[in-house]
């Protein structure tokens, strides 16, 4: 009994502890999303190097006023999850002048990002960016549908698509009519 008290008191203050961690030194993740395609590995390239560099970027006012004192990569976040590889792309960009390969799984990367707040100082931001294939997208709305649904409604589809066109052969929607 005194033992799972004093867990729960440890756990307790480590939340407590954790919550004034994040307040001191946030942390901001940021998901890099669009259509496949759509330039989201490009952007993340392009806005690691303007951070790390002091590379123009006029709408950021933080960035045009001078605030940004700089920034730095990070160790990651999860080993579990794949490095954003921006040293190979911008190696590709610059070196090669080819665009990077469609990305066909999800990765991070971690910036810790020094700056000044209006009212002075000097604070430290962890920016936590994810890029993901852009075909996860057009995924979403299969969450909430089964695969007679999908088929279903495929076939009812006033003008399918490519990808609707193998659902002809779905049997559970041949069934269900």
């Amino acid at each position: 009994m005194a033992m799972g008290l004093l867990d729960e008191a440890w756990i307790g203050l480590r939340a407590v502890a954790d919550r004034f961690e994040d307040l001191a030194h946030p942390t901001l993740r940021l998901g890099v999303t669009g259509l496949a395609r759509s330039g989201k590995t490009i952007f993340t390239t392009a806005l690691i190097h303007a951070l790390m560099h002091g590379g123009r970027l006029p709408v950021f006012e933080a960035m045009n006023s001078g605030r940004i004192a700089g920034a730095r990569l990070a160790p990651q976040p999860d080993d579990a999850v794949p490095r954003f590889p921006y040293e190979d792309h911008l190696a590709r960009l610059a070196t090669l002048r080819e665009w990077p390969s469609s990305t066909t799984r999800i990765s991070e990367l971690r910036l810790e990002i020094s700056y000044a707040p209006l009212k002075g100082g000097l604070r430290h931001l962890t920016l936590d960016l994810v890029d993901y294939p852009g075909e996860w997208l057009l995924d979403l709305p299969l969450l909430d549908m089964s695969y007679a649904d999908f088929c279903r409604q495929a076939l009812d589809s006033p003008s399918p698509r490519s990808i609707f066109k193998t659902a002809r052969r779905c049997p559970q929607a041949r069934s269900a009519r």
